[in-house]
């Protein structure tokens, strides 16, 4: 069965780790199983019931390829 769109107001990320887990064709349990972190909660965040924390953030990114970086804004 095909997974749910996510909720019209979910986190750009989600969105964004969403989608690259398709183009990957990772499932969500699969994403979660490698970012070591519960597949109900990545339902919770498609569902907009709650918000990422940053360390789980870059636990899914790290997981679909993907490295954090934080860059100071130029002024």
């Amino acid at each position: 069965m095909p997974e749910k769109s996510p909720h019209p107001a979910v986190h750009p990320f989600i969105r964004f780790a969403l989608g690259e887990a398709r183009k990957k064709s990772k499932t969500v349990v699969s994403v979660a199983k490698m970012a070591g972190i519960d597949a109900s909660l990545i339902s919770h965040w498609k569902r907009g019931s709650c918000s990422p924390t940053l360390a789980n953030i870059e636990a899914v990114l790290n997981a679909l390829g993907y490295e954090l970086i934080l860059r100071k804004v130029a002024k």
